[in-house]
């Protein structure tokens, strides 16, 4: 119907949180104009933006869900109100409150905010083993030149803004698996490993080779 229009939530595929939320008359071409003109670069730098390009880097995309149909002179007051309430989550790239359509990026955060992001991104506490497998790690690639785009760790890609996770994938016969998504990323260095002994064989390359053993034990691997 023409005096119809839709709120919409883009969901992230490793979460399944709503990580932005929008107005659309047509839900399945929104979708698409997110991906492509993120991936074309012709949107202003943004949340949103850096988030679909790295789903989009991880051979992933965004998913649309309607979450009210509304008329079209209340559009503004519904959008608001489903910016206010998933707000909360903490997940949502939206800069402004809604009902304006605009991608502006104001130029001050309240000190609320600050402290959420500093929250937020204050690594937990690793054990006495992680902390020294995780060091030893750090060191051996000391005056290392880091591939632009890559991790430290082999398999292991950060993601997010608000609340930072590092996901765990492998490419096996030209297919990108996802290994799991984590807070630490050692656990998602750890996870690669076992992927990688599971999916490609024992004598896989490891992030961690010197516990190789120990992963085949734990898998149960047999010869």
């Amino acid at each position: 119907m023409t005096n119809k229009t839709h709120i919409y939530g883009l969901v992230c595929p490793l979460t399944n949180q709503i990580r932005y939320i929008g107005k659309a008359n047509n839900l399945s071409n929104r979708r698409k104009e997110h991906h492509q003109l993120s991936r074309l670069n012709r949107e202003s730098n943004n949340h949103r933006k850096n988030w679909i390009l790295k789903l989009l880097s991880l051979d992933l995309k965004a998913s649309i869900v309607l979450l009210e149909e509304v008329e079209i002179d209340k559009w503004q007051e519904r959008e608001k109100f489903w910016i206010k309430k998933y707000r909360q989550t903490g997940f949502l790239t939206n800069y402004l409150e809604g009902g304006n359509g605009s991608t502006y990026v104001p130029k001050t955060i309240s000190e609320e905010t600050k402290i959420k992001i500093s929250k937020s991104v204050t690594r937990y506490n690793l054990s006495v083993e992680g902390q020294k497998k995780y060091k030893k790690v750090r060191k051996s690639l000391q005056g290392k030149k880091k591939l632009a785009g890559k991790n430290k760790f082999c398999g292991v890609f950060g993601t997010g803004v608000i609340k930072r996770r590092f996901n765990a994938q492998i490419k096996v016969k030209l297919k990108t698996i996802f290994l799991g998504s984590y807070d630490l990323e050692i656990d998602a260095a750890v996870a690669y490993d076992k992927g990688a002994i599971k999916l490609v064989g024992k004598e896989a390359n490891l992030n961690f080779p010197e516990d190789r053993a120990k992963y085949i034990e734990e898998l149960k691997l047999t010869d």
